[in-house]
């Protein structure tokens, strides 16, 4: 039994990684419809990162007050730390055609922005992909969700170096958040992180 798991695993983490190879999907090529495929490529860097054994340096100020911490995270650890990426998800059957896109080409690089088109219906407001060839080099998105009782906003960058194998991902290198939240009858708190991967 347990070596069927391992088997599954092994299955699983194999198409992450080949599906998370290029932030864009076959779909986007050939219709225009789906989105960046921004979950497969922080899936493909946490397997990544777990492999290599790769050590986080991440500093947080939360409402001025900052703290400095030096680590290697496990998978887990990993998908924690990078989980502001993932839900920058617009592949959702609802979102299908939530978003306009824009593309512009200047010195062999290329740009990708996604503008929500009813903000107030999607949680995330606007992605900027940038790619040198097929590769991403670096992700730029807002979100901002909220209801009758918290409102939360978020600004993330992600920045990758260049592939050392063609046909897989760059490898994220930095990243930064900062955002804040506000929960009715609370004190707003608002936030400052930055990652580098080492």
């Amino acid at each position: 039994m347990k070596k069927l798991a391992l088997v599954f695993l092994g299955v699983v983490f194999f198409t992450v990684l080949t599906s998370g190879c290029s932030a864009e999907s076959s779909r986007d090529k050939e219709s225009g419809k789906t989105y960046a495929d921004i979950e497969g490529l922080i899936m493909s860097q946490v397997q990544q990162f777990t492999e290599e054994g790769a050590t986080l340096e991440k500093t947080a100020m939360v409402d001025g007050s900052e703290e400095s911490q030096v680590y290697q995270p496990d998978s887990m650890g990993w998908v924690r730390e990078l989980g502001f990426f993932r839900q920058v998800d617009m592949n959702k059957p609802a979102y299908r055609l939530a978003y306009d896109s824009v593309v512009n080409t200047a010195n062999g690089r290329r740009e990708v922005t996604y503008n929500a088109r009813y903000p107030e219906e999607v949680p995330v407001q606007k992605l900027r992909v940038v790619f040198a060839g097929s590769e991403v080099r670096k992700l730029e998105a807002e979100f901002l969700e909220r209801n009758e009782l918290y409102s939360t906003f978020r600004r993330m960058e992600a920045e990758f170096d260049q592939a050392e194998v063609k046909g897989l991902p760059g490898r994220l290198n930095r990243y930064y958040l900062e955002g804040g939240h506000k929960i009715i009858f609370r004190d707003s708190i608002t936030y400052q992180i930055e990652g580098r991967i080492r």
